[in-house]
């Protein structure tokens, strides 16, 4: 398989794409018209060919190798311009495989239905479950959606639970406790921890190991501080969501009966009082808006052109007075809402999100899909995400001096606080005065360093330190190799992918039980039988057969062996 991919955008996505990327091996060149110098500097350590050019004209991406290439990958910041690229990528190479960071829902379903071979993934979304969950559980790593349901990724430092299925188990080597020395105590410095990967048996803890597997999403909260029942919650926040839908189907509604009715009746006057058509035109808005002058009447008509006049009169009247309140209201929001909510503020459990760019609104998103109340704190009133976050529920204050407005949304109370702004020492600074001022919740923190977000986790007892991009380079990194590949993590020093996988009749899982399948490092998280439909239970003695189907979860050395298989 050609294993040369374009990586365009060397940003703090594309570095981490970029390492995951000359991980498995792959040939890659760069395109970016001012990389970052410390990352400019990395790629003349790793000898990674640099073109200085955005790669949205063929000049570069030619430059680049796109002729030859098997993917690009686009992981600039901005919408536009990736989409850019993997238009001017297709026009070049029409079967290059193209993965895409794109924010906007309405441009993700268009681009994903009209271009093919094309895996379009956001950033924000990919991350916002894992912060979500990290304030909800202890140890959450990742969260992977597969059909008909959702899984946690997390790490034990105790015996896991009976409905775990064990990824990997990290084992600290046996003779490290217990030996000669200070106290009897020994300890080697030396002694460095190994990784047992699928098939993981025999599980008996000692101190210092660790497991890692998968639980279903619904298996329940570490600690709830729930007020209000989730079934409750959810139904509330479904309704709120549906009022807002019904508002803007409702203008939609009005809108179109307001155009039609008016061409009908333009079309009318012109034919019936040989009018021409802008006269015409002219008459009907001054009907329905009831603001005639009386220069063009209807008195001599016939009885049944005054009686639809009349008609006219009354409807337009309540249509533009619909409009009217659409529009008022529309004002209003954007004018007054920067200034108050009249949602009341939650009093004790809820989540406070510090940050509403992309991953901030991803994350409020996802913690009322969950059905908890969250609070998010954001310095500028220009946001254009403040709105929409209202919308589905939100508490929004806007204030340019964040740590006093924490003062103002029961930190005290709170069941977890998530520092996601773009600035790692204010979200530091923020995350370490929650923790003062809340010991009992949960603190979350977006952090681009992996090194010291791992040192923050361990020193200062931070639930969650992580990036983004840390989270989703992996899924933008396979996503270059298969279509078939929906997403990746992390793991025992290794990649990690969840893929979708067709048993052949020839092919070397045909007749092979799903029970069997760890053996050969495979975990089936949803099974499809040839016809049926996409399920999370898999039996373990189900044998499979032509045409079934399996989303799998296996390091990602395996699924290529598998995939080729």
């Amino acid at each position: 398989m050609n294993n040369h991919v374009i990586l365009c955008g060397l940003g703090e996505l594309g570095f981490r794409t970029l390492e995951r990327l000359r991980a498995f091996g792959d040939e890659v060149s760069v395109l970016d018209p001012n990389p970052p110098a410390a990352f400019r500097a990395r790629l003349e350590e790793w000898k990674v060919p640099l073109v200085v050019d955005e790669g949205r004209n063929p000049r570069g991406l030619r430059a680049a190798g796109i002729l030859t290439a098997r993917a690009v990958i686009a992981t600039t910041g901005d919408d536009l311009t990736n989409l850019s690229i993997a238009l001017a990528a297709r026009e070049e190479n029409p079967d290059v495989q193209l993965v895409v960071r794109l924010f906007n829902p309405r441009m993700v379903e268009k681009v994903q239905r009209e271009i093919k071979h094309c895996r379009v993934l956001d950033v924000a979304a990919l991350a916002a479950p894992v912060f979500a969950y990290a304030g909800l559980h202890d140890d959450v790593l990742h969260v992977i959606d597969v059909p008909g349901g959702r899984y946690l990724l997390r790490r034990w430092r105790e015996t896991p639970p009976a409905e775990a299925s064990l990824l990997a188990v990290r084992r600290l080597p046996r003779d490290v406790f217990g030996g000669a020395g200070a106290g009897g105590l020994g300890f080697s410095l030396a002694a460095r921890p190994t990784w047992d990967t699928l098939p993981v048996d025999n599980v008996a803890f000692a101190p210092g190991d660790e497991a890692y597997g998968l639980v279903p999403a619904d298996q329940g909260e570490d600690d709830p501080l729930a007020l209000v029942p989730r079934g409750t919650r959810n139904r509330a926040r479904a309704l709120q969501r549906k009022l807002a839908a019904v508002s803007e189907n409702s203008f939609a509604a009005v809108m179109l009966i307001t155009v039609l009715l008016g061409a009908v009746s333009v079309e009318l006057f012109r034919q019936s009082l040989g009018l021409s058509f802008v006269q015409s035109l002219y008459y009907v808005v001054t009907v329905m808006t009831t603001t005639g002058f009386g220069d063009i009447s209807v008195k001599d008509s016939n009885p049944a052109m005054i009686l639809y006049v009349t008609a006219l009169m009354a409807v337009g009247s309540l249509l533009m007075a619909a409009l009217y309140a659409f529009v008022t209201e529309a004002l209003l929001a954007v004018r007054l809402g920067q200034f108050f909510d009249r949602r009341p503020m939650p009093q004790r459990g809820h989540f406070i999100l510090a940050g509403l760019g992309t991953v901030g609104f991803r994350i409020a998103e996802e913690v009322q899909r969950l059905g908890h109340p969250c609070v998010a704190l954001e310095k500028s009133d220009n946001s254009r995400l403040i709105e929409r976050a209202r919308r589905l529920g939100v508490k929004v204050v806007v204030s340019q001096d964040v740590f006093g407005a924490m003062a103002d949304v029961n930190l005290e109370e709170a069941r977890c606080v998530m520092t996601v702004t773009d600035d790692d020492a204010l979200n530091l600074e923020l995350a370490l005065m929650a923790q003062e001022r809340n010991p009992r919740g949960r603190v979350v923190v977006r952090f681009f360093d992996p090194h010291m977000a791992g040192l923050l986790e361990r020193t200062f007892g931070i639930h969650l330190a992580r990036s983004p991009s840390a989270i989703a380079a992996p899924a933008f990194a396979v996503a270059a190799a298969s279509e078939d590949l929906m997403d990746a993590f992390d793991l025992a020093d290794e990649v990690w992918c969840v893929g979708r996988v067709t048993v052949a009749g020839d092919g070397g899982l045909a007749g092979r039980t799903v029970g069997s399948l760890a053996s050969a490092s495979i975990l089936p998280l949803a099974l499809r039988q040839a016809g049926g439909e996409w399920s999370t239970r898999c039996p373990t003695g189900h044998a499979l057969k032509d045409g079934d189907e399996l989303i799998v979860v296996t390091p990602y050395e395996t699924w290529l062996q598998l995939h080729r298989g």
